[in-house]
């Protein structure tokens, strides 16, 4: 823990230049959210004006604005049930807005492979007793508030800010709570630093939450769904994006993964954790270092592992609606939840893998850019991952499936095909303020658009 603790204050360094120090204690009567062109709400308008950012993926709202489940008084504290060693939270009236759009909408995009809803329910609950958790949750919210215009970059910063300075005393070992509290603080924040462009993500968190798992010496199986279970899963989910933008392995130990039960009767998101753990296996294999002399065995090995995930599959991760017209160039496939959703997605992304690199080693071939590696079949799995990614409404899906489109989207050379792509991604990225920018402009150099390409601090090799 102690090699944690250092580790971790030379990223949170790094950090800081995007989380300037600033004033937490603002006026409750700061107008500080902006909406529309510059209209300034103040506190009391917010509690009946402050709305969702998408009114077609909000829950039914009360007349105060809140959602239903969200009663909290402007001054409520925990008093019982504290956490050892952190310290309970009192809800100001400025943050009160904050942490409702966390509970009501940013939280549940991160709920996206747990019906019990941990992040955005049981999280939130657990932030109330805990600073540096109810800290890391406004820093994620704000975040997402600034980038609509909905909150003015101070403020948005100042959050950054206080999440940082209760993080580091948290790492603190002699603290019995630290992973407990650690394991979803540090998800939540890299969530938050994700929606940074790549070539500004300084990936701090990534590390930070790499560290914290490795040091809380414990096994995550697919069938955890308890908080820690989740954030663990999540925070794998977070760094397979950075393998399809970089290409390369899983930053993750996926060692400390308990694979003793892959294919026994489970519920529908155990099952899609399961196909997460392969696709980082996958990711490991085609793009890191150390199974090159076994390759050919490793990459059938974890074919024939995704073929048994597939073929024992429970009835629920049927589609429950499928269209693929003459006309259509990406079919319509509709699933009865996000989780489905998810672990389609990465399913098809893995076939898709499988079937360039198997191509790949047939050829011999090191050089040459991936259309070159692209069969029939292959092309056939790789619109099948694009058609699940477009055809869910969710923003937790569509961030999970982004980088996925943009890697198996690079396969296509028909103009039609790339400019439902591009126009998706780019949609996506105003309604949402995902950065899908860099993933265009690789796109574009990919297809032979542009000679732009900008990956990011280096950028990835061809396959």
């Amino acid at each position: 823990m102690r090699l944690l603790k250092a580790t971790w204050r030379e990223s949170v360094t790094e950090l800081r230049q995007w989380a300037p120090t600033a004033s937490s204690r603002l006026p409750s009567s700061c107008p500080t959210f902006i909406h529309g062109l510059g209209d300034i709400v103040s506190p009391t308008e917010q509690r009946t004006q402050y709305g969702a950012i998408y009114d077609d993926h909000s829950p039914q709202r009360s007349s105060t604005g809140l959602s239903p489940q969200v009663t909290f008084s402007l001054e409520y504290a925990i008093k019982s049930n504290d956490i050892e060693g952190h310290e309970t939270v009192r809800v100001k009236e400025e943050d009160m807005p904050v942490f409702s759009y966390f509970i009501d909408q940013c939280g549940p995009w991160l709920d996206i492979v747990s019906p019990d809803r941990r992040i955005a329910q049981s999280v939130s609950r657990l932030a109330l007793k805990c600073s540096v958790l109810y800290y890391a949750c406004l820093a994620y919210a704000a975040r997402i508030l600034h980038l609509h215009g909905r909150m003015d970059l101070d403020r948005s910063e100042s959050y950054q800010s206080q999440a940082i300075r209760h993080l580091i005393p948290s790492l603190d070992p002699s603290k019995s709570s630290t992973a407990e509290i650690l394991l979803p603080t540090t998800v939540i924040l890299r969530m938050a630093e994700q929606f940074l462009e790549l070539a500004d993500d300084p990936q701090c968190h990534m590390q930070g939450a790499y560290s914290v798992f490795s040091a809380a010496n414990s096994s995550y199986s697919p069938s955890r769904i308890d908080v820690q279970g989740v954030s663990f899963w999540i925070g794998v989910r977070e760094c397979l994006r950075i393998c399809f933008l970089y290409e390369r392995e899983c930053q993750f130990d996926i060692e400390i993964v308990d694979t003793s039960d892959l294919l026994g009767q489970a519920s529908d998101e155990v099952w899609t954790n399961r196909m997460t753990y392969h696709l980082a296996r996958l990711c490991n294999i085609c793009w890191g270092a150390a199974n090159k002399p076994r390759f050919e065995h490793e990459l059938e090995t974890i074919a024939a592992d995704i073929d048994r995930w597939r073929q024992h599959l429970p009835d629920g991760f049927k589609p429950w609606y499928y269209q693929d017209n003459v006309s259509d160039i990406f079919p319509i496939i509709k699933y009865y939840s996000t989780w489905h959703a998810i672990g389609w997605q990465q399913y098809y992304a893995a076939r898709t893998m499988i079937g360039v690199y198997r191509t790949k080693q047939s050829l011999g071939d090191n050089s040459g850019t991936i259309q070159e590696f692209v069969n029939s079949k292959t092309l056939l799995v790789a619109r099948l991952c694009c058609a699940v990614v477009f055809s869910c409404d969710e923003i937790g899906t569509g961030i999970n499936g982004s980088h996925l489109a943009c890697w198996t989207g690079r396969l296509f050379t028909g103009r039609r095909e790339q400019q439902i792509i591009s126009e998706w991604l780019s949609e996506f990225m105003r309604r949402t303020k995902w950065p899908n920018q860099t993933c265009l402009e690789r796109l574009a150099h990919d297809w032979g658009i542009s000679t732009k390409k900008t990956i990011g601090p280096q950028s990835p090799p061809y396959v």
